[in-house]
């Protein structure tokens, strides 16, 4: 923790054991004004003064907001005891925090009725003197008001930019709540809209929570017996559920508006958390998926390699790549493979890179570890995904390699090819699918379109010899398949081997034409 942060913190607990707003007592302790307090309500001395008024006209409740004082020569109330009770009542039912009361102008010693009806109210009275003019009293009012005002407003950017440090670290939601909660000496907690407790720092009493069913999204406060309770919604909307950040405090009442503005300003912070994680693990993403790129196009090792090590991945030790797909890609429900993967990596504690190609989703990972493991669970438990594991790779060069034998172990899971449901592991790949892994379509692309054109010259022998080699060499059960006689397909075969100048029997020949109905099926374009 920084020097900084430590003194901001040591000055809010400071702060906190102050009042943060004029009251009653501080108004009675100005020994230039003389006031008396009359009534011997108990809790008189701690009601907040939020302002000061003379009024002399009927209904003054109209003109006072709560918290004000009313001050008052008494000139409608001469000889009329029930105006004097009724006023009393007035005053308290709009809770207006006290009744001042001129002494020496129009009565010499405050009513007797405007005491008791006072008293039997616990509504607090007091006496100014002759010599103290109205406006001084609501002068000293204004000049403390203002102070504490001033003095909320910078505990307020002390507490912001408190819980504002929270949002440089893992987890800033739970201490925004901590943090908050320490501030104001009580209990906060984030809510969700389920109203279910997302994080909670101190005891939030039950009453908070169900407060809040079927609230709308504004600002709450509830008053509980010795706790005031404030909800500030996280997501403010006109219908549907939200979630809230919730405050509980106890006595003094003062600190109602500092509470009431400390919450309101967590809500945001709170919210911006989210999308900060979000954007953090987006940017984590990007990079990861940045530098898996660089090593599937073959980048310079010497720039990957420290990079790698920065999420993890020590490419000195055996890896491999495994790459995902939907075996029906029109079928595809939910959450994408990209973000099946991830989530099940992440809960597994694997470092690995990410990324997409060819419509699938790549990752690199250590060989035949916990990652490997959680996939093929993954691929197990979900009937629709297939999967590929390349050879080992050691060494930057090697991950492009065991990418290639990854994507052809995709295409033989998705034609069903052989064992092993619907992940294949590189020891499943024969010797020319192998070979067609690794050598560039440009390579060979001469070679192989000849022998397309010449399959391609005559109608029906391109079928003769796919279902000839589809029944290993089987001429009669080949013919059974394309309902045919044996000795037709016989001769649709001895038209390849003219077609292509070179006997079918031969074991080049039989190679060749194996090869490329391979390549064909691996470079096949995906159905629209």
């Amino acid at each position: 923790m920084n020097a900084t942060l430590e003194d901001g913190i040591s000055a809010l607990k400071q702060a906190r054991s102050e009042l943060t707003g004029l009251t009653l007592a501080d108004l009675l302790a100005v020994p230039e004004l003389g006031l008396e307090l009359l009534t011997e309500e108990r809790t008189a001395h701690a009601r907040p003064i939020a302002g000061a008024h003379s009024i002399e006209i009927e209904r003054p409740s109209l003109w006072l907001a709560p918290d004000w004082v009313m001050l008052t020569t008494g000139i409608r109330l001469l000889g009329d005891e029930a105006a004097q009770r009724t006023l009393v009542r007035e005053l308290h039912a709009s809770s207006v925090a006290a009744l001042g009361v001129a002494r020496g102008t129009i009565f010499d010693e405050v009513p007797d009725a405007i005491v008791q009806e006072a008293e039997a109210l616990s509504f607090a009275v007091f006496s100014v003197p002759a010599e103290t003019p109205f406006r001084e009293v609501m002068s000293s009012v204004q000049r403390s008001v203002l102070s504490s005002e001033l003095r909320m407003m910078q505990r307020l950017a002390s507490i912001q930019r408190y819980l504002v440090d929270a949002l440089d670290t893992p987890a800033p939601r739970p201490l925004i709540v901590q943090r908050l909660a320490s501030v104001l000496d009580g209990a906060a907690a984030i809510v969700t809209p389920q109203l279910e407790l997302e994080c909670s720092s101190g005891v939030l009493p039950e009453r908070a929570v169900e407060a809040l069913h079927g609230a709308r999204a504004v600002v709450h406060e509830t008053v509980l017996p010795q706790q005031r309770v404030i909800a500030v919604p996280l997501e403010p909307q006109d219908e549907g559920p939200c979630g809230w950040i919730v405050v509980a405090i106890g006595a003094p009442e003062a600190r109602r508006g500092l509470a009431r503005a400390a919450a309101k300003a967590a809500a945001p912070l709170v919210r911006a958390a989210v999308r900060l994680q979000d954007t953090m693990r987006e940017q984590d993403r990007a990079l990861r998926r940045a530098l898996l790129d660089e090593l599937l196009g073959g980048g310079p090792v010497a720039a990957v390699q420290p990079r790698a090590v920065a999420f993890g991945i020590d490419l000195s030790r055996p890896h491999r790549v495994v790459a995902l797909a939907r075996a029906d890609p029109d079928g595809a429900e939910g959450r994408t493979i990209e973000d099946l993967v991830a989530l099940r990596l992440h809960a597994a504690g694997v470092a690995h890179l990410q990324t997409s190609a060819r419509d699938r989703t790549v990752v690199l990972l250590e060989a035949d570890g916990a990652g490997v493991q959680a996939l093929r669970s993954l691929v197990a438990g979900d009937g629709a995904l297939v999967a590929g594991a390349g050879r080992e790779a050691v060494g930057a060069e090697d991950v492009a390699h065991s990418a290639a034998d990854a994507h052809v172990l995709i295409d033989v899971a998705s034609a069903g090819d052989g064992d092993g449901g619907g992940w294949r592991d590189f020891d499943a790949l024969d010797l020319p699918r192998t070979l067609l892994a690794h050598v560039p379509e440009v390579a060979i692309g001469p070679k192989t379109g000849a022998l397309a054109d010449a399959l391609d010259s005559r109608p029906g022998l391109r079928e003769a010899v796919i279902a000839w080699f589809a029944h290993e060499l089987d001429t009669t059960a080949a013919a059974q398949a394309l309902h045919l006689h044996p000795n037709s397909l016989r001769y649709r075969l001895s038209r390849v081997a003219e077609a292509i100048g070179s006997p079918l029997r031969s074991p080049a020949t039989i190679t060749s034409l194996y090869l490329l109905l391979e390549a064909e099926r691996r470079h096949e374009p995906p159905p629209a």
